[in-house]
């Protein structure tokens, strides 16, 4: 964990880094391994600006009081772990041998970032039984999860942490692990079904990646990278909230 101090160039361009896991050689990450920066005072600006007050429009009341700047600094610790996880390189049917990254070409960034998200999510249970994380602190978690899904879906569904999200969401709501209320434009956790179903997911984007399998990923953004009415209804409502946050460096 780190502080951020300054920022410039191409840094600073775009969509404001919080972590990142490095580096991105696959080569190098299969024999040595990566390092895992987490950027505190980034994080924590977005929690306050952005997904606390997002949290308070499209979540459930009773969900909405469960978001923690805990839940979502060990959120995007999971994230980054799990970026980690699962095969740098596949073997083809054809015999080659090639990275994920190559093999799915266009497809993979999406993919890549969904699967970190949901991974993390799924060793939540993992944390629990082995007493890391209490079960308040699990279902801050999940409902600051939630919450954060909009944040990320507004950066648009060209840009991977967005179009992974929306991939997400609308799996999670298909299973009904995420139900929508209409009437109340709000979403709340189904307790019974949010395990299951991000199990579900897990398994999907890792046997994609496990497989370096470019038409299943293809098949997959296709199905569920869509935005249907009810989400860009709930977007619209959060268009006086930023986007982003624009770090400014006094000295």
């Amino acid at each position: 964990m780190v502080y951020e101090v300054f920022t410039a160039g191409d840094t600073k361009a775009g969509v404001q880094t919080i972590a990142f896991v490095l580096p991105n050689d696959e080569k190098v990450r299969e024999e040595k391994g990566t390092k895992k920066v987490f950027l505190k005072n980034a994080i924590e600006a977005k929690f306050k600006k952005i997904l606390l007050p997002i949290s308070e429009r499209v979540l459930d009341a009773e969900d909405h009081k469960k978001v923690s700047f805990y839940a979502y600094f060990n959120e995007t610790i999971l994230h980054e772990i799990c970026h980690a996880l699962g095969s740098n390189f596949v073997s083809l049917p054809d015999g080659s041998r090639v990275s994920v990254n190559k093999a799915l070409k266009e497809h993979y960034s999406a993919i890549e970032e969904s699967k970190a998200d949901i991974t993390g999510m799924h060793s939540i249970p993992l944390l629990v039984d082995r007493g890391w994380l209490t079960q308040e602190r699990a279902a801050e978690l999940y409902t600051t999860y939630v919450a954060g899904i909009f944040r990320s879906i507004r950066f648009g569904a060209n840009e991977a942490h967005g179009l992974g999200f929306l991939m997400q969401f609308n799996f999670l709501r298909e299973k009904q692990a995420i139900l929508y209320d209409p009437a109340a434009q709000k979403l709340k956790i189904n307790w019974e079904k949010i395990h299951d179903g991000i199990k579900e997911l897990a398994v999907a984007l890792l046997t994609i990646e496990g497989k370096g399998s470019y038409e299943e990923a293809a098949a997959f953004i296709n199905t569920y990278g869509r935005m249907d009415e009810a989400t860009s209804s709930m977007i619209e409502k959060l268009k006086d909230i930023p986007v982003d946050i624009e770090p400014i460096f006094i000295y």
